[in-house]
């Protein structure tokens, strides 16, 4: 993705033109808007002026639970046609395209956050796909909720908010949990609008793959290795990946990489260089360069947010 087409997404940023653009621009999540890492945000739309809401084409680098309070029209996500109206909840994966038509102005309430965020918590990586609302197979990107779910919902919003804004040494641990506790309301809202959506099967191959991948990527890193392992191409093996979860071979490779490496970082006093070694990188510099490209940190940048109990002065310039 072109650089110059990259904007960051949170309350702070001043909005600037999108204008007509042959490519879609790619908003990325701020991890250190509050001066460590922080991998969750609670904002209206109306105080984001960075919030695309006209019908320039954007891709999301993480996901949204986006509560419309204002405005009507249409979002296109990903091909899928959603009637906009107060009252709509939307689910915005990584990756998917969006455009909207509204007519007047667009609020919200918007709780976004990294997938990192729920990861580091959970041994599952693909814990976020449990839910009905955030399966690649959903039969919805929205849901209508009834008066009383909205109120729930405005509460557990307004109670993550109120945390960020005091935000103590342990306001991660209190964040983490209340957004579980509202993952699992809203999956029962949602299975009560659209139905408990079967499970649908994997392919074989992406199920071995997926199973390839937790039991190699400290030493293999690319997808041609895992492909021919499992008799396809490299580009076939990355069609089904998008096709069934969302996100294409090489992305399922660096994701677990990720993880790993934030774990080690963050629970254990190895150092960059016997991090990097033990997952397979022969280079602590490229280790680095890596992992800045994933997650936006140095490694010793990711291992300051969190210590000393996470407290961190630092602070990003908008």
């Amino acid at each position: 993705m072109d650089e110059s087409r990259i904007i960051w997404y949170f309350s702070t940023m001043t909005r600037r033109a999108t204008g007509k653009q042959s490519r879609p621009i790619l908003v990325k999540f701020n991890r250190t808007k509050y001066g460590r890492e922080l991998q969750i945000d609670a904002a209206w739309v109306r105080h984001m002026p960075g919030f695309i809401s006209d019908a320039s084409r954007h891709i999301l680098a993480f996901h949204e639970l986006l509560l419309i309070t204002r405005g009507h029209g249409t979002l296109l996500l990903d091909g899928e046609r959603i009637a906009v109206a107060p009252g709509v909840i939307i689910f915005c994966l990584p990756g998917q395209q969006r455009e909207w038509q509204i007519d007047g102005r667009l609020d919200g309430a918007s709780l976004f956050f990294a997938e990192d965020f729920i990861t580091d918590a959970f041994a599952d990586g693909r814990f976020l796909e449990r839910f009905a609302y955030f399966r690649a197979t959903r039969c919805s990107a929205a849901a209508n909720l009834d008066a009383g779910e909205q109120r729930l919902f405005r509460a557990r919003f307004a109670a993550m908010h109120s945390e960020l804004v005091t935000l103590r040494a342990d306001a991660s641990h209190r964040l983490r949990a209340a957004l579980y506790e509202l993952l699992v309301l809203i999956d029962r809202w949602y299975k009560k609008a659209h139905g408990a959506p079967a499970d649908a099967p994997l392919s074989t191959h992406v199920e071995r793959f997926q199973r390839l991948v937790d039991r190699d990527f400290r030493s293999r890193h690319r997808v041609r290795d895992y492909a021919r392992e499992l008799g396809c191409t490299p580009g076939y093996l990355s069609h089904l990946c998008r096709v069934r979860i969302r996100c294409n071979a090489g992305g399922m490779i660096r994701r677990r990489i990720v993880l790993e490496a934030r774990r080690l970082l963050l629970h254990t006093g190895l150092s960059a260089a016997q991090i990097a070694q033990q997952l397979g990188f022969d280079d602590a510099a490229y280790f680095s360069r890596f992992l800045r490209r994933e997650t936006g940190l140095v490694p010793s940048r990711l291992r300051a947010a969190h210590g000393a109990g996470g407290e961190s002065n630092e602070r990003v310039r908008a």
